[in-house]
């Protein structure tokens, strides 16, 4: 019997077959494949870098666009600081430069801010204080805090700082330890503990009294004490930041009738702003105050006839309202300028508050801010609630009250314009004394000529806020309609001079 040869010898001994020439191709074809696989890799990496390039030019862009309409006064007060900052760390000669972190930070704040003697003598300090003794108070080392953080956070949107927020814990205890500094600093020193309490300030009486000062100085200087009363007067009724009154405009004013609300026609002075220190993303803040018991405090008319003065008896045209550019930037409170468009600045509004309080002999921490404060103090001593002189100082509105409601508090209003809280008791007499009026057409004639241009009609103008000082004003209840809201945004300036006419 032949035996059968083993089939898997036979194959080891044969050897190897030899590549057959398609093989070889094909082997030929898959090092030919291979090549546009490292093609797309290097289009991948170059796309790659393209869409990072482009995205951080994005956030450059984005960068720039939300510094430049950073409000002036945060570029002021932030640029400084860290101008600062960077001095700093181009004199320890770091490594990194200006990068931020938190132990640059404290060691900025040790050696540089928080035992430095004040640059210019502090106001609040004492007579007796040499001016190398005094330091920084740490709200002001807050400050320095956050302009340092703030630009952290530009570092941060560049890609140039991986380092966590330098505002943690220590610097937060840093903060601590300074405030109780300062308060040992003050007991030592024995500082006014009268500052910021009731006596820091005026009261009722006091308010009264510097109001009728001004009246009496009218006389001479008429136009600047005119001007610090109505000053004075919506920081007192409004609540208004001394900011804001500098930075209102006439076009900023309506009046509205609230109905029901007694015996006498109730027209308030209502003032609306959508900029301010604490409001910087264009929102609608609204205030509002009653005609006043006592026409020397009254807030309608001391406007009136500051008003009256300059489109009357000064050399201020009244205002042109055919174009909304030629009369929205009038200024409600006029600068020392001749241009009725100049801003009020801060130093002249001290200057004048300061002159005022001096005629009454009222003594006050606060100048341009004190009647924010001090209103606020009357109306807690008259018994007004909480949230009544919250919604008035527009202190932390939520969306309820900025949406939906007109944010006006009733009770806060009528309170302090010397009436009782409660709806019905709304009452003027001096209010049933009518000019004449042949006296009432002398005052602003050229308002008669624009009389009928604006309005809701077909043939009319329909611009809310140039109808406000033709009077075309409708009333509401108790509670507006949102038709009402819309509709009678309207004012009437005249009606406010004849209102103090009638005083």
């Amino acid at each position: 019997m032949a035996r059968t040869p083993n089939r898997r010898k036979a194959k080891t001994k044969a050897g190897p077959k030899p590549k057959l020439a398609g093989a070889a191709a094909g082997a030929g074809q898959g090092r030919s494949r291979a090549k546009p696989s490292s093609v797309r890799v290097d289009q991948r990496i170059r796309q790659n870098a393209i869409n990072d390039a482009e995205l951080r030019a994005n956030a450059q862009t984005i960068l720039s666009a939300i510094h430049e309409s950073r409000p002036r006064n945060t570029t002021s007060a932030y640029a400084p600081k860290q101008e600062e900052f960077e001095q700093f760390c181009r004199h320890k000669q770091y490594c990194d430069g200006a990068t931020v972190t938190e132990e640059k930070l404290l060691l900025f704040l040790v050696e540089e801010v928080a035992g430095r003697p004040l640059k210019v003598r502090s106001r609040k300090a004492a007579t007796d204080t040499p001016q190398d003794e005094t330091r920084l108070a740490w709200r002001s080392v807050r400050t320095y805090v956050t302009a340092i953080t703030d630009l952290y956070r530009t570092q941060k949107a560049l890609g140039m700082n991986t380092h966590p927020s330098p505002r943690e814990d220590n610097v937060r205890e840093y903060l601590k330890s300074l405030q109780r500094r300062d308060a040992q600093r003050d007991r030592e020193n024995y500082a006014d503990k009268g500052r910021d309490t009731l006596l820091d300030g005026y009261s009722e009486s006091e308010f009264e009294r510097v109001c009728h000062e001004l009246w009496a100085h009218s006389g001479t200087s008429p136009e600047c004490h005119f001007r610090t009363l109505v000053d004075l007067l919506f920081g007192h009724y409004l609540l208004t930041r001394g900011g804001d009154r500098r930075a209102a405009e006439i076009s900023d004013l309506f009046t509205f009738e609230f109905a029901g609300e007694g015996s006498t026609r109730c027209m308030p002075l209502i003032f609306t702003t959508r900029a301010g220190k604490q409001n910087q993303h264009g929102r609608l803040e609204t205030a509002g105050a009653y005609r006043n018991r006592n026409p020397l405090i009254c807030i309608l008319g001391g406007l009136s006839f500051y008003l009256l003065y300059r489109w009357d008896l000064g050399s201020e045209p009244f205002p042109d309202f055919s174009r909304r550019s030629s009369w929205y930037d009038i200024r409600l409170i006029k600068g020392n300028g001749t241009g009725r468009t100049a801003a009020f600045s801060y130093n002249s509004q001290r200057e004048w508050v300061v002159k005022a309080f001096a005629y009454a002999g009222v003594t006050s921490q606060k100048k341009t801010h004190v009647g924010r404060s001090s209103g606020a103090r009357t109306a807690e001593l008259k018994g007004i609630s909480e949230d009544q002189i919250r919604r008035a100082g527009r202190w932390n509105q939520e969306q309820m009250v900025g949406c939906y409601l007109n944010s006006l508090p009733r009770k806060f209003m009528r309170t302090m314009a010397g009436h009782p809280p409660q709806a019905g008791c709304f009452e003027i007499r001096r209010a049933g004394v009518t000019p004449p009026e042949v006296l009432l057409s002398m005052i602003w004639p050229e308002l008669d000529s624009w009389r009928g241009r604006f309005g809701p009609g077909t043939e009319q103008e329909n611009d809310l806020a140039a109808m406000a000082p033709f009077g075309t004003t409708r009333s509401s209840g108790i509670r507006p309609t949102p038709r009402s809201r819309t509709s009678y945004r309207t004012s009437s300036l005249k009606r406010s001079v004849q209102a103090s006419l009638q005083s």
